[in-house]
């Protein structure tokens, strides 16, 4: 089959479910029209990078035998076209069975939508080939959690719960088109709305820190056919009480009557949600939450202005080869600077919207920062620190990276033992990152930076850097002393481990929150980041 998409390296799981899809409509089934809804796509996200997911009216029908069974004539003939022309005057429907509200799937069928040169997009369901076709029950699709929902009028599915495929015809045939299914919804961001239900989403935007520091400032947005909105802020990530919570009352509620920008109480840094319920109709929708991490306490970190990066990490490694090619791009990164170890700096957010080219709304999660930590303590061998996430999936997952030496120190693959800094520093074959005083400049030899995609090898570092080409030109202003610091003393693996504070206060916690710590084991230490975002 022609295929002229952009695809993915590490291509995402291809699935056959079944032989052969087989279409569960009812001999002689007859349908009446309800009235459009609105259809918000996140299969065409699979194919292209976007900046946003789609909305759009679709025509609805309904069966006149098994109510909640619905039928989407051309179901994405009003979507933007991004792979071709106008699709032809052919009619296509697309069967979604709700009449379970918890076990809601859809059948296979054409959209009516060009997906790429000549290619007609379908879509399927994964709980849809469980139930009608590999077992007759739920108890599989209940296992792994593939069923959509019906909740409050709009309809949604599971990350990686449908399935999609282009054909070069202009509809589906299941005893024709035997082809492989690769899953779509990988954001979660599908969603049917039926005819009648009201606009509730509420767009959320964290604004930062008020100028007066009286409180955080989130702008709210939401359509005027919403009575009010009740808001919620917690500590911590998203639980499913929250709205319950908001409802009943049971924690402090903000109600707003219209768009605004709202001011909510800062306590401490940290992970917090905000839960925006709607209410329309004298009844609640299901809610809108953002959660992000507030970092606005300068007592460990302080902000120094902006740093020029030179990324040459995504656009220079060895998975060029096999897809993964990313123009190479300069640009400024606001940079932070620890206040007890002035030699610890952090990039903020370098692979945000923000600042990254290449990154959008959809393929950044910005629920909470992601920094890249620099260990200047040696001038000569600067460790980019392990960052198990930079926030950034370019259709490969997730990434993670580090230095060189920061993985040859801490977790030196195919040997024994990890080496010390000093010895790293003093073998002349081991690739570095240098800190330049006077130009104020990091500047890494070629492959002195790795780079991981935990999705598909989890043992694989690949080298980055390549070209040698990754900088960061630091603020003039910046002073970076050196240290003589704890990296290299051995640890007591036997002794429990003790974590403290950059500026030497105990935690006393055993699984600290993020950050750069100093682990003691006995009368040993050295300094670690932990990542428990």
């Amino acid at each position: 089959m022609k295929r002229t998409l952009i695809r993915t390296a590490f291509a995402m799981m291809a699935i056959l479910f079944g032989s052969l899809p087989a279409l569960s409509q009812t001999e002689g089934e007859t349908w009446k029209p309800i009235g459009d809804g609105m259809l918000r796509d996140d299969a065409i996200t699979r194919y292209y990078f976007l900046n946003n997911y789609w909305e759009f009216p679709v025509e609805m029908q309904e069966s006149e035998q098994t109510p909640g069974r619905y039928r989407l004539v051309n179901a994405y003939k009003n979507c933007p076209s991004v792979g071709g022309p106008q699709f032809p005057d052919v009619d296509n429907y697309l069967i979604v069975d709700a009449s379970d509200p918890v076990h809601v799937y859809v059948e296979p069928g054409c959209v009516s939508y060009y997906i790429g040169e000549g290619q007609a997009l379908c879509l399927w369901s994964i709980a849809e080939d469980y139930y009608n076709n590999l077992y007759g029950n739920w108890d599989r699709a209940d296992e792994e959690g593939v069923c959509g929902t019906l909740e409050d009028g709009a309809i949604t599915f599971p990350r990686g719960a449908l399935l999609a495929v282009p054909i070069e015809d202009l509809s589906f045939d299941p005893s024709k088109h035997d082809y492989i299914w690769g899953q779509v919804n990988q954001n979660g961001m599908f969603r049917l709305k039926l005819p009648g239900t009201p606009d509730s989403d509420i767009d959320i935007s964290l604004i930062g820190m008020a100028q007066d520091k009286s409180g955080v400032l989130y702008s709210l947005n939401f359509s005027g056919e919403l009575d009010y909105v009740k808001v919620g802020v917690f500590e911590g990530n998203y639980t499913g009480d929250m709205r319950s919570l908001i409802e009943q009352d049971k924690v402090p509620t903000y109600k707003c009557e219209k768009s605004q920008t709202l001011t909510v109480p800062y306590d401490k840094d940290g992970i917090h949600t905000l839960m925006a319920v709607p209410y329309a109709n004298n009844r609640s929708y299901k809610p809108t939450y953002q959660t992000k991490e507030w970092n606005y306490s300068e007592d460990e970190w302080k902000n120094v202005g902006k740093a020029h990066y030179t990324e040459a990490i995504i656009s220079s490694n060895e998975l060029r080869d096999y897809g993964f090619k990313f123009n190479q791009y300069d640009y400024d990164v606001e940079v932070e600077q620890n206040v007890a170890e002035p030699w610890l700096i952090r990039l903020v957010n370098p692979y945000s919207p923000d600042c990254y080219p290449a990154a959008t709304s959809i393929n950044y999660d910005a629920s909470k920062r992601h920094d890249l930590y620099f260990d200047l303590s040696h001038h000569d061998c600067v460790q980019l620190l392990h960052n198990e996430d930079i926030g950034l999936n370019l259709g490969f997952g997730r990434m993670e990276v580090r230095s060189m030496s920061d993985l040859y120190t801490k977790d030196r693959p195919f040997a024994d033992e990890n080496m010390t800094l000093e010895e790293y520093m003093a073998d002349p074959a081991m690739p570095k990152c240098k800190y330049n005083a006077e130009t104020k400049t990091i500047e890494c030899e070629p492959k002195s930076i790795r780079i991981l995609f935990p999705g598909a090898r989890p043992d694989a570092w690949y080298f980055a850097n390549q070209n040698g080409n990754a900088k960061v030109e630091l603020p003039q202003s910046i002073e970076i002393p050196e240290s003589a610091s704890v990296n290299s003393i051995e640890t007591d693996n036997t002794s429990k481990a003790e974590y403290y504070t950059i500026g030497g206060v105990k935690t006393g916690a055993r699984n600290p929150k993020s950050g750069i710590y100093i682990m003691r084991r006995g009368n040993k230490a050295t300094k670690v980041m932990v990542n428990n975002r």
